[in-house]
């Protein structure tokens, strides 16, 4: 119950801020967004369950039929690549062109991913971390799941806490003062959420239950492709015509 209500609320958040970037810019309002949510949530889920297919890497086809419809088992960097371009496809229907699209995402992405991840760590999804040790940092953040979907009494870094904190605090200084984001050149604001929410991704793959793929795991491999594009357009665009705070 706890998921189903913070997940339908990080929709709603999510398409409400990105409703706000396009108000800002006079491309759109928020109503027009929530009327394309249902396909691009649609989309989101479908890229969410196969990427954590590449993550769990079932054996059977059994297995894999229990992943897609478990509860859990969902890849947010998955949703990423099936959502966006899902969403960028029914603006450009709408007039609404590439760039524009772009620079709304990053709040609402962040805000979306920050709901989403306090709906893992109460349902203790399984997203959480490894086991803390006897450290005291362990002792002092570390917490266990002994009622999760993905029980354990084993003390662990409560990552998707960690994540909401991060993908929160940067989703405000991203998008207050609220004209911060229109100084900026085309692109750039997207390029920044790239850097720098998925450079928090890749650290925290560090301290997660996931399985590699190679020497990294599949969610590092995304950061490191999401940065590196993001550094591109970075670099790519002038400097905006003041400094960011």
């Amino acid at each position: 119950m706890t998921y189903g209500v913070l997940l339908v609320a990080a929709c709603l958040g999510g398409a409400a801020a990105f409703g706000l970037g396009l108000c800002l810019r006079g491309r759109g309002d928020t109503a027009a967004v929530m009327g394309l949510l249902p396909a691009v949530v649609l989309a989101a889920v479908v890229g969410a369950k196969l990427a954590g297919l590449l993550d769990a890497r079932p054996e059977t086809l059994d297995e894999a039929a229990g992943l897609l419809l478990a509860r859990d088992g969902h890849s947010s960097w998955g949703a990423l690549v099936l959502g966006i371009p899902v969403l960028v496809l029914l603006l450009r229907r709408r007039g609404i062109g590439l760039r524009d699209a772009l620079d709304c995402l990053p709040a609402c992405l962040l805000v979306a991913y920050a709901i989403g991840r306090l709906g893992c760590h109460f349902t203790g999804d399984g997203c959480y971390g490894v086991a803390t040790g006897d450290g005291r940092l362990g002792q002092v953040f570390g917490c266990s799941y002994p009622t999760g979907d993905v029980p354990t009494r084993a003390r662990v870094w409560p990552t998707p806490l960690f994540e909401a904190a991060y993908a929160g605090l940067l989703a405000i200084w991203i998008f207050w003062p609220r004209d911060k984001h229109l100084a900026l050149a085309p692109g750039r604001l997207f390029g920044l959420y790239l850097v720098l929410h998925w450079g928090g991704r890749f650290a925290v793959e560090f301290v997660r239950r996931n399985p590699e793929l190679g020497p990294l795991t599949a969610a590092q491999w995304f950061s490191l492709t999401a940065m590196l594009t993001g550094s591109v357009l970075l670099l790519r665009r002038p400097q905006p015509s003041h400094a960011l705070p």
